[in-house]
C-alpha cells in the first residue's frame, strides 16, 4: 500500500514538474524567436571592410578613383545606426590620394529592414605635389568631407553602397616650398561618387 501510494506521489510530482517546464519553454519561446528576429534585422551594426571605385573631381585632380574603407556602426531598436569609418581614395590618372575618418548617422528601412540611408562628416587630407628648379616639394592638404550615401543590404554577409561626396582640401601649407615652386597637383574643393562592396563581420 505505502509503495503504491509513494509510486503514485513520484508520478504525480514527475507530471507537473513536466507540465511547468513545458509551460515555461512555451513561455520563452517567443522571446527567443523574437531576439533571434531583432538580431537577423540588425545588418549594419558590428565592424565592416570595403572596397569602392568611381569618380573624383577635386582641384586638379580628375578622373577614376579606386579606394578601401573600414569602419563600426551600431544599430539601435529603433533602426537608427551611428558610425565611425576610416577611408582611402587613390586617383591613379594623378597620382595621389586622399584620405578620411569621421563619423556618420543614418535610418535603416525596409520590409526586411535592408536599406540604409545615411550622412557623415569626416576629415579630409591629402597631399599636393610642388616643382621647383632645385627639388620636388610635398604639401600637406587638409580640409573636411560632407558625405551622404545610400547602403543595401544584401544577405548577413555583404552589402552594396552609393556614396556621393564633397571634399573641401583647400588648407594647404606650403611655407617650406622653394620660392619657384609651380603646383603640379593642387588640391582644392569638389565631388567624388563612388560604389562600393560592404563585407560585415
Amino acid at each position: 500500500m505505502f509503495s503504491a501510494t509513494k509510486s503514485e506521489n513520484l508520478k504525480n510530482l514527475l507530471n507537473r514538474s513536466l507540465a511547468t517546464a513545458a509551460m515555461l519553454a512555451a513561455m520563452a519561446a517567443p522571446s527567443q524567436a523574437q531576439d533571434r528576429e531583432n538580431r537577423e534585422e540588425k545588418h549594419f551594426s558590428g565592424l565592416y571592410l570595403g572596397i569602392q571605385g568611381g569618380h573624383i573631381n577635386v582641384g586638379t585632380t580628375k578622373g577614376g578613383s579606386i579606394g578601401g574603407l573600414i569602419g563600426w556602426r551600431y544599430q539601435t531598436n529603433n533602426n537608427l545606426v551611428f558610425g565611425a569609418e576610416i577611408s582611402v581614395q587613390g586617383a591613379p590618372d594623378a597620382d595621389t590620394s586622399l584620405g578620411s575618418y569621421g563619423g556618420t548617422v543614418g535610418f535603416v528601412t525596409g520590409p526586411e529592414n535592408t536599406n540604409l540611408f545615411y550622412a557623415g562628416a569626416s576629415y579630409a587630407f591629402g597631399p599636393s605635389s610642388f616643382r621647383s628648379s632645385s627639388r620636388g616639394f610635398i604639401a600637406n592638404n587638409e580640409g573636411f568631407t560632407l558625405v551622404a550615401g545610400y547602403e543595401r543590404a544584401l544577405n548577413s554577409w555583404f552589402s552594396f553602397r552609393l556614396q556621393g561626396s564633397y571634399i573641401d582640401l583647400n588648407s594647404v601649407d606650403i611655407s617650406e616650398a622653394p620660392n619657384d615652386s609651380v603646383p603640379v597637383f593642387e588640391s582644392g574643393s569638389g565631388f567624388s561618387t563612388t560604389a562600393g562592396l560592404i563585407l560585415k563581420f
